[in-house]
């Protein structure tokens, strides 16, 4: 029997581990994660691309100490970031959209900012994929809240040939930029403020959690009696039927939901809803019955 080397079986066994770590880097691509840019510390990676950008000490949404990004251009305004926090698989942290406080100093022009995605590959030629709805922000000096939406119809594919689900499970560039909704953007000579920049996810409503405190139980009865033959659902927190008005609908979804998640409420009775609040049952659904008909 020939006598192993161990100097050779150790160097075969590392080659293997390397192959299987490169081949796993190559399929699978990285998560981003939920988070805010703020610019306190640092420019924190987001650069130029087509804009000169600095960090200013203060003058942000919230005023003296507050540090914001401040891109300058003499030709296309844009920035980019391709850090991990930004780049990877967005669907594994559920990413649903990204937000942005900006601003136009008064003086320069006023600009048409969109999210600008980018796919795998040579960045001239990879995939490219912009938002087809604009944040327009008008040149008064004054700070705004932007969000734009990570949902497959609110973007339009510019530059390649793949699918939006196989860009978004792989982002390697994510940007804001001036123009209207083509590749390549448009020239301009302006300015724009930027900070907390955030990839976010929009948290699940729970049926019939009517206060919002992620449970189902008696205080979402109070808001639902308090608020009966209301209009919007926004005073239920959305948490209803799904259908406009706050009547005995959304009731029976806050019935069927009663208690899950909530131990100390899980064992009381369901409460029926008083004389007065059935009175007001009933108008609130023969308004509905009415209005439908019409």
């Amino acid at each position: 029997m020939t006598p192993i080397n161990p100097r050779a079986l150790w160097k075969a066994l590392f080659g293997l581990a390397y192959c299987c770590a490169i081949a796993t880097l190559g399929t699978d691509a990285l998560a981003a994660t939920l988070h805010v840019d703020d610019f306190e510390s640092d420019t924190m990676s987001w650069t130029s691309s087509g804009a000169q950008i600095s960090r200013m000490e203060d003058g942000g949404p919230t005023g003296d100490g507050d540090a914001f990004l401040l891109a300058s251009s003499t030709n296309h305004l844009a920035t980019h970031n391709d850090s991990s926090a930004w780049t990877g698989d967005l669907t594994a942290v559920s990413a649903t959209h990204v937000t942005a406080d900006l601003m136009v100093p008064e003086g320069e022009p006023p600009l048409e900012i969109r999210l600008v995605l980018f796919g795998s590959g040579f960045v001239r030629t990879a995939d490219r994929w912009v938002s087809t709805t604009a944040g327009n922000v008008p040149a008064d000096g004054v700070w705004r809240t932007y969000e734009f939406s990570l949902a497959e119809g609110d973007f339009a594919r510019k530059i390649g040939s793949g699918s939006y689900s196989t860009l978004i499970a792989d982002v390697q560039r994510v940007m804001l930029r001036h123009g209207p909704e083509q590749a390549g953007g448009a020239f301009v000579v302006g300015k724009l403020g930027i900070d907390n920049v955030t990839l976010a996810t929009t948290p699940q409503v729970l049926p019939g959690d009517f206060n919002g405190d992620g449970l189902v139980n008696l205080a979402d009865y109070t808001v639902w009696r308090n608020n009966l033959g209301g209009a919007d659902d926004a005073l239920i927190n959305n948490a209803g039927d799904g259908q406009p008005g706050v009547d005995a609908a959304d009731y029976q979804v806050w019935k069927l939901h009663f208690g899950p998640g909530d131990s100390a409420t899980a064992a009381v009775a369901v409460p029926e809803p008083t004389t007065l609040a059935l009175l007001l049952l009933a108008a609130a659904t023969k308004l509905r019955l009415s209005k439908n008909s019409d």
